[in-house]
């Protein structure tokens, strides 16, 4: 019997502890339950029972009052922050009200409300500056719902004066059509507006300088947005699955495009770079199918993986001299990659790759002026045997030649031993050349130059066989070296002083001999990388 005692208490015991767990609040006021917060005079709205569906069940209006006070011990409280689960998978709740007083909502607060549909605040201001832990925070969370500010329906949006940054998440999902966001806003974080099913157009205020990540990403309506050119820096997926987007002209201060920022935004027909480009990021632009032309601006450098992927009407593309790095499938399933012939494929200055099989013992010299080959770009021809890298090449990309089993001589005739592409920290592998035989390849560098290539940790090092052959770009006068007097020389034979000898005096092989020559044979002196 004592031991059947003993087990029942325990039992008891341990289902009141389930039960205070399920219900663990402080006080309760009205319809409400709360938590006190550690500083003892602010409260945080909590559940009735965790995760259960019977949260505030039957209840379909909720009024948070900006102040509870505890009847047992009439101490009032400042309503700060609605917590981790409060409303949970509520099915019963219509309407919610908000007071001025709620500076933070935590995860989960609104996990899926699904017959939530009214939002009621009375300081757009106030809403703006909401910490919102999560998606999941906000009562929007879950769609089909509307903003009342003071009893008025929100459908056309404008961040007030005097708000400086819109939290993220503040209108995640909002049913707004149109968006104003004010001159005093410098930064909308991320994710402000993701999801909003009916924003169709948006204008940005004159002195924000930063969008984050996904701010409008899945706004499928978005057919307008005006950016005001004090924006610099646009966040990875800000425009994601914006199909209805058609136009967008990008502030030139923008240096970056970010990872993914208009991918699967397949109305896009028209995009205006920013001057100031430097790099187009990963899948930026993948599956934008509606666009038929691109210009990348002078002064940008790489074009990353996939940037253009699947951009099926792609048939024009101007590419500057600058670009020199351009990364595996950037212009995959593009019309203009499509209609190239089998062979060596140009695009700009760099050689992208080769269609087709290349035929066994080919020796390829790349053209004159080419600054980069792409990632990629003769991965697994077996058939290669040599090839000769001019001396305008500046970037060699990941696995430019890697498997290319019967590669038996690089000729690189640049005078700077290039220290691109990745080393693998486990294998020490270079990745340009990756897997290559380098005790039966031999690299070819111009006459003086084989001690820097031996030099060149892991890179150019890796060759077991390093031969300097007779070629010196730049000689212009034919003395064996290159310096001043070459320059001298030069421009002597611009000016018609002395015979031109074209060959030796077109340092860019372009063929025209000008000013842009004597700028290249000068910054080869000085070891400046010629783009």
């Amino acid at each position: 019997m004592k031991h059947l005692y003993t087990h029942f208490l325990l039992v008891f015991a341990l289902l009141v502890g389930t039960v205070l767990s399920a219900s663990a609040f402080d006080f309760q006021d009205g319809d409400i339950v709360y938590l006190i917060n550690e500083d003892g005079t602010t409260a945080t709205v909590t559940y009735t029972v965790k995760n259960n569906k019977e949260n505030y069940a039957g209840i379909t209006e909720i009024n948070i009052p900006s102040k509870a006070t505890d009847p047992a011990t009439g101490k009032t409280y400042d309503v700060t922050t609605i917590g981790t689960y409060a409303f949970y998978s509520n099915n019963s709740i219509t309407k919610i009200t908000i007071p001025t007083s709620i500076t933070k909502m935590e995860t989960a607060a609104f996990g899926t409300l699904s017959k939530l549909k009214q939002i009621h605040i009375s300081d757009l201001k106030r809403w703006c500056e909401i910490t919102f832990a999560s998606a999941t925070s906000n009562p929007f969370y879950g769609g089909s719902k509307m903003l009342y500010l003071n009893g008025e329906v929100v459908t056309d949006l404008t961040i007030p004066a005097g708000v400086t940054e819109v939290m993220p998440y503040a209108f995640y999902k909002c049913n707004i059509a149109t968006l104003n966001v004010g001159n005093d806003v410098n930064i909308i974080r991320s994710e402000a507006f993701k999801q909003c099913p009916n924003l169709m157009t948006v204008t940005i205020g004159g002195n924000v300088k930063t969008l984050g990540n996904d701010v409008f990403s899945g706004c499928n309506k978005l057919a307008s947005i005006s950016l005001s050119q004090s924006v610099d820096s646009i966040g990875k997926s800000c425009f994601v699955n914006c199909k209805s987007l058609t136009d967008v002209v990008l502030p030139d201060d923008i240096d970056y495009i970010a990872e993914s920022l208009f991918d699967g935004c397949n109305g896009l027909t028209n995009v205006h770079l920013p001057a100031n480009l430097e790099i187009v990021g990963n899948i930026s632009f993948r599956g934008c199918k509606a666009l038929q032309m691109i210009e990348i601006p002078y002064g940008t450098s790489s074009i990353l993986q996939s940037a253009f992927y699947n951009c099926t009407s792609l048939d024009s593309i101007a590419l500057p001299p600058t670009v020199a790095n351009i990364e595996y499938h950037a212009f995959y399933n593009t019309a203009w990659l499509n209609r190239q012939p089998e062979g060596l494929i140009y695009i700009g200055n760099v050689a992208l790759g080769y269609r087709g099989t290349v035929p066994e013992g080919t020796r390829i010299t790349l053209r004159d002026n080419t600054v980069g080959v792409g990632e990629r770009a003769f991965y697994q021809q077996a058939g290669l045997e040599s090839i000769t890298l001019p001396f305008t090449v500046v970037a060699l990309g990941d696995n430019s030649f890697g498997y290319c089993s019967g590669l038996k001589e690089v000729h690189a005739q640049m005078n700077h031993a290039l220290e691109m592409g990745y080393i693998n920290t486990v294998t020490h592998e270079w990745t340009v050349f990756n897997q290559l035989d380098y005790d039966n390849c031999t690299l070819y560098v111009p006459k003086g130059l084989k001690s820097l290539y031996e030099d060149s940790w892991l890179r150019w090092a890796r060759f077991t066989h390093i031969v300097e052959e007779n070629i010196l770009a730049g000689d212009v006068d034919g003395s064996g070296k290159v310096n001043v007097s070459d320059v001298t020389m030069l421009v002597n034979m611009i000016l018609g002083s002395v015979p031109m000898d074209e060959e030796a005096a077109d340092i860019m092989k372009d063929g025209k001999v000008n000013v842009s020559d004597v700028t290249a044979l000068v910054n080869l002196i000085l070891g400046v990388i010629i783009y």
